[in-house]
């Protein structure tokens, strides 16, 4: 059995994520990809010039980190979000794993839902009841779905001890609610390259926060698809 993560209620931001990491045994930041352009025209579009920029910014947010390993949803946003990153930061150049786990589509019971949810406009209304109970049509339930992302989050062997993984905005909000660090609504929402910050500590414990970029602190998003 999993040991449970703590969880840190205060928000952590990129700055601090670095000291964070040298005290730690390994970190682990999955975060949301950055801007893209509209899921309306397809399910799988890259970033905009802003989140090309953004991207690179959030890399020179977490540069101190040093030697870290990225790994993507195999998403072209996600993918160019890490690229960007990387090339922000300066880190050092290794290969970017890809990480099944984390598509968008694994929150949905079949996969092409999410491709019928777009089509339909439904998106809102049926997340507006996911995370007010955890539950909706189409969707694998809340909490046994973010637990079991956490438990990939930290049981998995990855290249080095500090990790960044490019996801996605409702994979974020699932791991965030289900380990009761914060709960999202429609109107306050995950934000592009927000996520959350698993620390290991030295004797094995888990600690789990909600990540900000420092350009978006103390800034309330909407859902936008």
């Amino acid at each position: 059995m999993t040991p449970a993560i703590i969880p840190n209620r205060s928000t952590v931001y990129y700055r601090d994520i670095p000291a964070l990491a040298d005290a730690s045994a390994r970190t682990v930041l999955a975060v949301r990809h950055s801007i893209r352009e509209s899921l309306r025209g397809s399910i799988d579009p890259g970033l905009t010039d802003e989140g090309i920029e953004l991207a690179k910014r959030c890399g020179r947010e977490l540069a101190k980190l040093g030697d870290v390993s990225f790994g993507v949803s195999p998403r072209l946003r996600t993918r160019q979000t890490a690229q960007y990153m990387i090339e922000g930061g300066g880190f050092p150049a290794r290969p970017i794993m890809e990480c099944p786990e984390l598509v968008d589509t694994s929150i949905f019971e079949q996969e092409a839902d999410l491709a019928e949810m777009l089509r339909t406009r439904s998106t809102e209304k049926s997340l507006r009841e996911y995370y007010a109970t955890g539950h909706t049509a189409g969707l694998k339930d809340l909490k046994p779905f973010g637990e079991g992302l956490a438990r990939y989050l930290t049981e998995t062997e990855f290249a080095t001890d500090r990790t960044v993984l490019v996801t996605h905005d409702v994979l974020i909000i699932d791991i965030l609610m289900a380990l009761d660090v914060r709960t999202f609504t429609p109107e306050d929402w995950c934000g592009y390259q927000h996520g959350v910050l698993l620390t290991q500590d030295r004797s094995g414990a888990w600690t789990a926060a909600y990540a900000v970029p420092d350009h978006d602190e103390g800034k309330t998003c909407r859902l936008f698809v």
